[in-house]
C-alpha cells in the first residue's frame, strides 16, 4: 500500500540531489537527470479511490505523461503480487505497458543504454548529457 511505501526509506542521494529508495531508482534518476528528461519522484497517482506512487513519472514533449515502475525485488512472493495488481490499477487508468507505462526489472538495468533504448522506443527525446552542475559557483 502506499502507507506502506511511505514508511520505506528514502536513502539513496541522486546527483540533483533526489533521495530515493534503492540504486536502481538512483541510476534512472541520474541517467534522466543527465538527459535533460523532465521527471517527478513518486508523484501521487489517485486510481478508483486509491492512491499510487509511481517511481517517475515522465513529462513528455506533448504534454502527455509517462510511468515509469522499476520493480527491483520481484523474486519476493509480497512484492510480486503487490507489482502485478499495481500495474493492473495502472491499466484501468489508461497506463499501459508498451503505450505510456515503462516497466523495468534489475536485468534491464545491467548497461545504462539500455535505459536509452528504453527511452527512445517510448518516444521520449534524450538530449545528450547535460552538465547538472552547470549553475554552480566554480
Amino acid at each position: 500500500s502506499g502507507a506502506l511505501k511511505q514508511l520505506e526509506q528514502l536513502i539513496y542521494q541522486t546527483k540533483s540531489g533526489i533521495m530515493v529508495r534503492s540504486k536502481s531508482e538512483r541510476m534512472i534518476a541520474d541517467f534522466l537527470t543527465e538527459h535533460g528528461i523532465p521527471f517527478r519522484y513518486e508523484a501521487k497517482l489517485v486510481i478508483h479511490g486509491r492512491t499510487y506512487y509511481p517511481d517517475f513519472t515522465i513529462l513528455c514533449e506533448d504534454g502527455t505523461l509517462l510511468l515509469w515502475e522499476h520493480f527491483g525485488l520481484m523474486e519476493q512472493d509480497e512484492y510480486f503480487k503487490h507489482a502485478c495488481e499495481k500495474i493492473k490499477a495502472y491499466r484501468k487508468k489508461g497506463y499501459i505497458q508498451h503505450t505510456n507505462l515503462i516497466c523495468t526489472w534489475e536485468e534491464d538495468l545491467l548497461q545504462a543504454e539500455q535505459l536509452e533504448e528504453i527511452l527512445i522506443r517510448f518516444g521520449v527525446e534524450i538530449l545528450s548529457g547535460i552538465d547538472i552542475d552547470q549553475g554552480a559557483a566554480a
